[in-house]
């Protein structure tokens, strides 16, 4: 049942609770399902007896079929009058039913239901006082007295249906954007996918909704090599090597939603999901991960934290190849794109918090540790944040007429570190801690004196897959497939 989650091109469902209740692990699994399936069927049989029980109806965003068999479930029809999608509904068994409260289905065209035939006539008396309410429904009896139960009686719709205006996609956030515009777009697309801004995982991880959007991946033109040392104290060329890598600054989009998770891995969440720590790492479960990581630790960690969570992996671990599966659900690193447009979350500005870098050391670490605007925290100065991105570390390629979509490297073997790390003068380095500095790792196995300095970061997930992208992004389920690489 929990794999039945993952399904998002999942059409129809058919539950057989027969006279007993669901058990804790199906009530469990609906919910994950409903909220985050493109489903349109679902056939449920002897659901009942407590109006609990249908609690999961309230996640539904694209149910178009309802079929109940034998319902025994009492006040059931305030929780189906919401499924604002609903087209067609078959009932039976259920001579009580209140069809008056299913009026304000804007979209039902059709209703089927019967029960045995003594109760005839008072279902046809409901019928009739339905179809003055909704008077574009095609309504369907069964269950007529007689010898032959199996005969139907049907009333025909008098007027055409109601016109629906169609719900319409969010445009994306566009860079640059101000905090409060920031949120509307996160709650814009929540709604719209009909999931939460924040999730919180079984293991009490929190990850916030991050938008599709597009900005200006790298640095602008306006910060030159004198600019940047008057912002951040450079002294050195090395100090601004740093940061002209970090060039041309070019468009990219990000097409897809997904969830990053709001703070950083800390040793003892590592230890919860790993199950053990290398003695050089941070022992102090409740400290940052900033040191003695190796980037397949970090791919391990994603597969058992996905394992636990009830996920699809979203790496194939063979020996040292490791291979993304972009069709599942599993958690899995950022890409390079995906962190900085998290973390600049609208701004255009060396911090989300502006360009002034003057404050002194402490009053600089307490800006940084301040949410952004996406509602994320830590992203500078904690530990080097690990992404996928292989590559080396060279200016960006030059910018394109149409931009760059949902990029990812995958050349060389060294991974992509970001966000500056506190192992820099205390966490304080300006030039080492920003929203586009960025640094490499070694990315093969670990290594004591290679991964000394390197920490974790946080994961992320959300749809990858390239090949069912369109221009318009299904509602299906943020929880459930990705596929390689776009998350989103």
């Amino acid at each position: 049942m929990q794999r039945i989650a993952t399904l998002i091109d999942l059409e129809s469902l058919r539950l057989d609770f027969h006279k007993s209740k669901p058990s804790p692990m199906t009530k469990n699994a609906l919910p994950h399902l409903a909220a985050l399936v493109h489903l349109r069927q679902l056939y449920l049989k002897r659901v009942g007896p407590s109006d609990t029980d249908l609690a999961f109806l309230d996640s539904f965003r694209q149910l178009q079929l309802l079929a109940w068999v034998d319902m025994a479930v009492s006040r059931w029809e305030p929780q189906v009058a919401k499924l604002s999608t609903l087209t067609e509904l078959q009932i039976y068994d259920e001579d009580d039913a209140e069809l008056e409260q299913l009026g304000p289905l804007p979209r039902l065209t059709s209703l089927r239901f019967g029960g045995y035939p003594a109760g005839h006539e008072k279902r046809l008396a409901k019928a009739q006082r339905f179809v003055k309410l909704a008077p574009w429904c095609r309504i369907t009896l069964h269950g007529l007295p007689g010898d032959d139960n199996r005969k139907e009686m049907f009333i025909e719709p008098t007027a055409p249906p109601p016109t629906v205006l169609a719900d319409p996609q969010p445009p994306p956030a566009k860079a640059p954007f101000d905090a409060q515009q920031a949120r509307a777009h996160q709650e814009e697309w929540a709604a719209y996918l009909g999931v939460p801004v924040e999730f919180t995982n079984g293991l009490g991880m929190k990850f916030r909704l991050i938008p599709p959007g597009e900005f200006q991946m790298g640095l602008g033109p306006e910060f030159t090599d004198a600019e940047l040392t008057r912002l951040i104290g450079a002294k050195e060329d090395r100090d601004l090597g740093r940061l002209r890598v970090v060039r041309p600054a070019h468009l990219v989009r990000i097409t897809r939603p997904f969830y990053m998770q709001v703070d950083e891995i800390t040793s003892g969440r590592y230890r919860d999901v790993v199950g053990q720590l290398r003695p050089l790492m941070q022992q102090d479960p409740n400290k940052l991960l900033e040191q003695h990581v190796a980037w397949p630790d970090a791919i391990a960690f994603c597969n058992k934290l996905s394992e636990r969570e009830g996920k699809w992996l979203a790496y194939r671990i063979a020996g040292a190849q490791i291979t993304p599966i972009d069709d599942a659900d599993g958690y899995r690193l950022p890409t390079e794109a995906q962190w900085e447009y998290a973390c600049r979350a609208g701004t255009d500005t060396l911090w989300y918090f502006g360009n002034d870098g003057s404050a002194d050391g402490v009053t600089f670490r307490k800006q940084c540790a301040a949410p952004n605007p996406f509602g994320l925290t830590g992203l500078y100065g904690g530990s080097n944040e690990t992404c996928w991105d292989a590559t080396d570390l060279k200016p960006y390629p030059a910018a394109t007429p149409g931009g760059r979509e949902d990029p990812r490297e995958d050349i060389g073997t060294s991974r992509i570190k970001r966000g500056g790390s506190g192992n820099d003068s205390g966490g304080a380095s300006r030039f080492a801690i920003n929203s586009f500095v960025r640094t490499q790792s070694f990315g093969g196995p670990y290594d004591p004196k290679e991964n000394g300095w390197h920490g974790f970061g946080r994961v992320a997930f959300g749809r990858t897959d390239r090949s069912r992208r369109g221009a318009h992004v299904r509602r299906a389920s943020l929880f459930a497939c990705q596929r390689t690489v776009p998350l989103g």
